[in-house]
C-alpha cells in the first residue's frame, strides 16, 4: 500500500488515460468505419517509442524515424479515405443543396472522428510508457491493471452521468444480449487484455508491447469484407494498411538490433538518446 501512495499520481494519470483511450476509441468508431477506426490502432507504439524516447526509456535512430513516417502517412492515407467516403454519399456531388449539406456534414463526422482517433492513440501511447514506469516499482500486473482500471471505472460513470443525466434510459440495460456484450467487453476485450499488456510490459518495452496492435486492422479489414454486405478490401485500403504494419515491423527490427529499453520494467536506460545510425 505504501508504494501505490508513493505512486498515487502516476495511478491517477494512468487511470486518466485508460479512460481517453477507450472512451476516445468508442467515439471514433461511432463516427468512423470499423476499418478505418482499427488501422488506426497500430500508431500506438509509434507515439509509444516518441514518448519513451523523451522519457529516457528508448533510444532513438534512423530505422525508427522512418517507422514513425511510415507509420503516419498510412494514417494519412486513411484520413484522405475516410473523407473520400464521407463525402461520396449519394447524390451529394451532384444532388441539390440538401444532398450537398448531407454530405459536407458525413465528411466533417468522418473527420472529427479521426481527429478522435488521433488523440485516442497518442493517449494509449503515453498509458503504456507511465505505466512502465509504475512496473518498475510495483511488480505486479494485475495490481496495477486494478487500480488503474477502477480509476478509469470512475471517470466514465461521471463521464456517463453528466452527458446523459441519471434518469436517461439510454444509460440502463435490460436485455441479456446488452448485459452479454458488456460483460465480453469488460472481462475479455479489456481487463484480460491490459492485464496480458501489462504483464508484457514490464518485461519488454512499451512500443515492443504495443506491436500486436497490428492485427487490428488486418482481423477488421478481414471480417468486414467477409460479412454480409461487405464490399470488400480496395487496393488503397490495403495500401494504407500494408504501409503501417511495413513502419512497425522496421521499428521492431530496430529495437531487437539495438537491444535498448528492453529487460524487466527497469529504469531509464544509461545508453545515450542521441540519434543513432
Amino acid at each position: 500500500w505504501k508504494e501505490l501512495y508513493a505512486h498515487r499520481r502516476e495511478l491517477l494519470l494512468l487511470g486518466v488515460l485508460m479512460f481517453c483511450n477507450v472512451v476516445g476509441f468508442i467515439t471514433g468508431l461511432s463516427m468512423v468505419t470499423s476499418f478505418n477506426a482499427a488501422i488506426f490502432q497500430p500508431t500506438q507504439p509509434v507515439f509509444a517509442s516518441l514518448v519513451a524516447y523523451a522519457a529516457g526509456f528508448e533510444r532513438m535512430s534512423v530505422a525508427k524515424v522512418a517507422s514513425v513516417a511510415m507509420a503516419c502517412g498510412g494514417a494519412a492515407l486513411t484520413v484522405y479515405l475516410g473523407n473520400k467516403s464521407g463525402s461520396a454519399v449519394e447524390g451529394g456531388e451532384n444532388g441539390g443543396p440538401e444532398e450537398a449539406r448531407l454530405a459536407r456534414k458525413s465528411a466533417e463526422r468522418v473527420s472529427l472522428g479521426n481527429v478522435v482517433l488521433l488523440v485516442q492513440c497518442l493517449c494509449a501511447g503515453c498509458m503504456w510508457v507511465v505505466q512502465k514506469r509504475v512496473l518498475a516499482t510495483i511488480p505486479s500486473a494485475v495490481l496495477v491493471t486494478a487500480c488503474s482500471y477502477a480509476i478509469a471505472a470512475v471517470f466514465t460513470v461521471a463521464a456517463t452521468v453528466c452527458v446523459f443525466g441519471v434518469g436517461d434510459p439510454r444509460i440502463y440495460v435490460d436485455s441479456a444480449i446488452g448485459w452479454g456484450g458488456i460483460l465480453y467487453a469488460a472481462l475479455f476485450a479489456t481487463v484480460a487484455t491490459y492485464v496480458a499488456m501489462a504483464w508484457a510490459n514490464r518485461w519488454a518495452s512499451p512500443s515492443t508491447v504495443t506491436i500486436s496492435l497490428a492485427l487490428q486492422p488486418l482481423l477488421s479489414a478481414l471480417v468486414e469484407a467477409n460479412s454480409v454486405g461487405g464490399d470488400g478490401l480496395g487496393v488503397a485500403q490495403l495500401a494504407s494498411c500494408a504501409l503501417i504494419i511495413a513502419g512497425l515491423v522496421l521499428k521492431v527490427w530496430d529495437g531487437e538490433r539495438a537491444g535498448g529499453g528492453e529487460g524487466p520494467a527497469g529504469k531509464p536506460s544509461n545508453k545515450p538518446t542521441r540519434l543513432q545510425p
